[in-house]
């Protein structure tokens, strides 16, 4: 099961040495404007009141809380910085732009968002990761600039560590 976290690392090495300029100097630029700002907040906003409202009709976000070990450092780094840069540069930049150009927007966020869903392992949350898919991708196409949704996925996931390890 360790070697499973080997996997996101080995693919983001491959899909960066491949596309080396998804990041660019523009879009480092554009993040010091406050349109960019607002557009992460309300990409991270929207995607945490899905996330909690889907999961609470399923009842599996207390489920998911268990399940992760919030004690341990590692984690923290792992969820807030390496997991939102590999999970949007491949489901977002790679995936999603591929099947949007091939089969168009709605596909592109069904099949993209799925990707990004089934790999969290939880079936009784697959709604709200479906969901955080979902508003990822609609925020990705819109913006242009994929550093809008690796920010909001990183404050999320740092919102729900945070929370986890108050005990909520």
């Amino acid at each position: 099961m360790k070697v499973l976290l080997l996997v996101p690392t080995v693919l983001l090495v491959l899909v960066l040495k491949s596309h080396k300029k998804w990041i660019t100097l523009e879009n480092i630029k554009e993040t010091l404007t406050a349109r960019f700002w607002s557009q992460v907040f309300y990409a991270t906003a929207l995607s945490y009141i899905g996330f909690n409202i889907l999961s609470s009709l399923t009842n599996g976000y207390h489920e998911a809380t268990q399940d992760i070990l919030v004690n341990v450092p590692i984690v923290y780094v792992y969820s807030i910085l390496i997991s939102p840069l590999i999970e949007e540069l491949i489901c977002r930049k790679l995936f999603f732009n591929w099947l949007d150009r091939r089969f168009g927007f709605i596909i592109a966020v069904a099949l993209s968002s799925l990707a990004f869903a089934i790999p969290h392992f939880n079936p009784s949350l697959m709604l709200g990761y479906l969901w955080l898919g979902v508003v990822w991708s609609w925020h990705y196409k819109k913006s242009g600039n994929i550093l809008i949704t690796i920010i909001s996925h990183a404050i999320y996931n740092y919102i729900a560590i945070l929370i986890m390890s108050m005990g909520g």
